[in-house]
């Protein structure tokens, strides 16, 4: 009986998590000019407001999301955020960059019961108006909207254009179908320049 020889198959090295590094992030929505814009002034002028900016654009978090998020649901060990189910979005962990990990640590240190949220407001949970107009500022500064669902989109744009496939995308924006992430991605294709050749099929995501 002749020996069967087995091929092995040696697969591309593709990082493991999904994690937004904001020093790259550049799509046809935000440019890394805008982003810089923005964190520079808001760093220099409100310190938490630039944490909450970055954390929006580092996890793709909804407004309901970010108020209600607790100390508690961030590791930093692991750079691991804990966000629970809300509205229309599902629950899921999601990973952030290691060194905005140590930044939020940091910010976190001086609090006394990690039961508290996050960015807590004047009196307990910050109101959805306050995020508002962070993002009303963050406008102003690049001349451009700056909101939610353009931040979210942006960020599936970005790992797009990285090689993940849709349903990874759809886990980490918490997307309920497969359909709305595709959806979000393929609304600004025609704008992008780097997205000319690529399709889902391009990254094995077939459709729902």
């Amino acid at each position: 009986m002749k020996d069967i020889k087995i091929q092995k198959i040696i697969f591309p090295f593709l990082p493991p998590d999904l994690v937004v590094n904001l020093q790259e992030f550049e799509t046809c929505l935000f440019t890394n000019d805008d982003l810089r814009k923005m964190f520079f002034f808001l760093r220099n002028s409100n310190y938490t407001h630039y944490l909450i900016l970055k954390l929006l654009f580092s996890s793709g978090m909804s407004t309901p999301e970010l108020v209600s998020f607790k100390i508690k649901n961030f590791e930093p060990s692991s750079a691991n955020l804990k966000i629970s189910e809300r509205c229309r979005l599902k629950h899921r962990n999601i990973r952030i960059s290691d060194d905005f990990a140590k930044e939020l640590y940091r910010f976190c240190q001086s609090e006394k019961t990690t039961e508290l949220p996050l960015f807590p407001g004047q009196k307990g949970l910050r109101e959805e108006r306050s995020i508002q107009k962070i993002l009303q500022k963050a406008s102003q500064i690049i001349k451009k909207e700056v909101s939610i669902p353009l931040i979210r989109d942006s960020i599936a744009l970005y790992f797009f254009h990285r090689g993940f496939p849709a349903q990874e995308i759809q886990i980490f924006l918490g997307h309920r179908s497969l359909k709305s992430t595709k959806q979000r991605i393929s609304l600004y294709s025609t704008l992008d320049e780097t997205s000319n050749s690529a399709t889902f099929e391009d990254f094995g995501s077939e459709a729902a």
